[in-house]
Formats: structure tokens, sequence, C-alpha cells
């Protein structure tokens, strides 16, 4: 097993904030482990510049033996129709996400590196990934008792109520109305995730769909099943602490450059 002295954690003004939190106690626990390790956050918004200058470090300058990407951090500085950089790179990346795959479409639809590995929040999104985005070979998700508490509050919390009832209020009409169903269904059943509430309704009403379109349902119900999750289950964002022994396991995951790679 190839040795790993050396890591690059990356974030943009996009990273999530439990991203951040995730990116600066990884940060730690490594330079325990004396690794040497570089903290990037970068601010493509405020100056493109400094942030395409300071990401070329990475692979000129700095020449890691790992990097850690939080949330895609640094796909902004691309269009949606370009192959992600870190394509372009020979080390391994880690990619960790906190928001759910329908949220990053644009950029789950491009081939991944075979030494890549992605992590997502919610288990049950695995499937999805490996259903809708089959270019993205190695996908597991974080150990649910990392955050000590509710993967879905995690997801939730990120987003602002205020913003989401806007967002609501743009959907279309029928949108609205299957979001209704929806909600009734997950009342019914509360183990349902949101794939298996949405499939039901739309099984129930005898809609048909391509999975293109079936991925933008998805997307447009963003607002739908955040609203329902805020109301059901509120969170204080202060009590979300990340469990150290926990980090500590999937750090000896990310640092294990032998994994089998995923063919599903």
């Amino acid at each position: 097993m190839k040795q790993i002295n050396k890591i690059v954690i990356l974030s943009d003004e996009n990273t999530t904030l439990i991203g951040r939190r995730f990116g600066k106690l990884a940060k730690k626990l490594l330079q325990q482990r004396r690794i040497e390790v570089y903290d990037l956050t970068l601010n493509i918004t405020e100056n493109i510049a400094d942030a395409v200058y300071q990401f070329d470090r990475i692979g000129l300058e700095i020449n890691p033996d790992l990097l850690i990407v939080t949330d895609f951090a640094c796909i902004g500085m691309q269009s949606p129709e370009e192959e992600p950089l870190y394509n372009d790179m020979t080390i391994p990346v880690i990619h960790v996400l906190f928001r759910r795959p329908w949220e990053y479409h644009t950029f789950m639809i491009w081939r991944c590196n075979f030494i890549d590995r992605f992590y997502i929040l919610v288990p049950e999104d695995v499937s999805h990934v490996r259903k809708y985005y089959r270019k993205i070979l190695n996908v597991k998700s974080l150990k649910e008792d990392l955050f000590g508490s509710d993967v879905r509050n995690i997801w939730s919390m990120e987003h602002d109520e205020k913003i989401l009832e806007q967002m609501y209020i743009t959907l279309p009409d029928y949108v609205k109305v299957l979001g209704e169903r929806w909600k009734a269904i997950m009342d019914q059943k509360k183990t349902y995730g949101e794939e298996d509430a949405l499939q039901r309704c739309l099984k129930e009403i005898g809609f048909v769909c391509s999975d293109e379109e079936y991925l933008d349902i998805l997307f447009m119900m963003q607002s739908v099943f955040l609203l329902y999750h805020k109301t059901q289950h509120p969170v204080d964002q202060e009590k979300i602490v990340l469990q150290e022994a926990v980090m500590e396991t999937m750090l000896d995951e990310f640092l294990n450059t032998e994994f089998q790679v995923s063919l599903l």
C-alpha cells in the first residue's frame, strides 16, 4: 500500500457548513498522524484568477499523494459542458458530498478515474448513484454515526427555510400537487425515503417517465423534500458534533489506496 505523506483538502465558498467542519476535523486528525496537510479554501466568486492559481498549485507545486474534495469544490471554475478538472489528476481523488446526488447532477454525469472515490451522505443514495450515474465507479456512504444525528438532519440544516419557501412558490402546479401526495405518503410510511415515496406517487398516478425526466422531477421536488424535513425534524446546527472516533475510521479508509474497484 502506497504511503500517504501529503494531502490537500479542497473547499470553496459553496462548500456546506458540515463540509467545512469535516475538513477542519480531518486536517486536525491527519496532522496528528504526522501527515502534511494543505487546507485550501478558494473563493471563485470573489477572485477567480487566484482560485485558478491556487488550484493549479495542487499539481504543479504541492504534489500531494491524495486530494480530498468537499462538495465538488472549484467545479464552478468551468462550464457544465466540460469534463471535471479533477479527471486530469494522476493522484487519487476522494469526493465527499454533503448534498444529495440530484443536486450535483450536472457534474455526476461525467466519467471519473478508476482511482477516485465518492462518499455520500445518505446511505440509500448509493444505489441511486449506481443506477443513474454509472460512470462513477466507486461510491460508498459516510458512516451514519459520524454526525451524532440523523443524516437527513445534516442535509436539511444547510438550507435556508425562507429561500426554500420562495423556491416552492415558483414550482409548476403539477409539481405542487405531486408534492402534496408525496407528503401524505411520507406521513403514512415513516420509514420511506424521498425516492420511495416519490416513486409510489408516480406509480399511483400512472406516470411513466424516462430516467432523465425522473431526475428532473427529483430536482424540482427539492424544496418539497427539505421543507417537509425541516418541519418534521427541526435541527440546531450547534448541536451537530462530528464524532472523532468515527472520523478516525473514515480516515483509515481514505488512506487505504488498495481499495477494491467496484464495477457495479
